[in-house]
């Protein structure tokens, strides 16, 4: 059975809008409540957020890791070797911290939601593995324009077409997907 918390979503500016009680939201790009942004590489921002998410008990979590440090294309740009390991290790260590915030997720009877770019190596990282095992959790894959994701390159807007993967427990959501 689903356990409600004190909040609905985990991340929602726009929640109220949609009638739900939002949350905590650990986007790299948003504040956290003592101030500075979020960055779950730091293990200081990781163990905040383990507090506020016992504290709340969000119905649902929603994460994607930053696409950057598993994208091929970008880390063969990269310089130098040891910038490129570091950049990869940041990546892996934010990933591993968000599966073990899933994993609170699914102990705690409550969902969660994950997306990356279908082709990251992230997929294949032995933590994420485990968590794709899990017989609550369901994999879907599709491309961005199929949710009207747009982009803008030079040339003008237009449907974004990459494939994407997204892994929930939670049925209705994978439904939706």
């Amino acid at each position: 059975m689903l356990q409600l918390g004190a909040a609905d979503v985990a991340e929602g500016a726009d929640a109220p809008e949609f009638g739900l009680r939002p949350g905590l939201s650990t986007d790299l790009t948003e504040p956290k409540p003592g101030g500075g942004n979020w960055d779950l590489s730091r293990d200081e921002d990781v163990q905040e957020l383990e507090e506020l998410q016992e504290k709340e008990k969000p119905c649902l979590l929603t994460g994607s890791p930053p696409s950057a440090p598993f994208s091929i294309l970008l880390r063969i740009h990269l310089k130098r070797q040891e910038a490129e390991e570091d950049f990869a290790l940041e990546g892996r260590k934010h990933l591993r911290n968000s599966v073990a915030a899933y994993w609170r997720q699914i102990r705690g009877g409550r969902c969660f939601l994950h997306e990356h770019p279908k082709a990251a190596p992230s997929w294949k990282e032995t933590e994420m593995v485990e968590l794709m095992e899990d017989t609550s959790v369901v994999y879907v894959e599709g491309p961005m324009c199929r949710w009207d994701v747009m982009g803008k390159v030079a040339s003008g807007a237009g449907y974004v077409r990459q494939a994407t993967g997204w892994i929930t427990n939670c049925p209705e959501i994978a439904d939706a997907l």
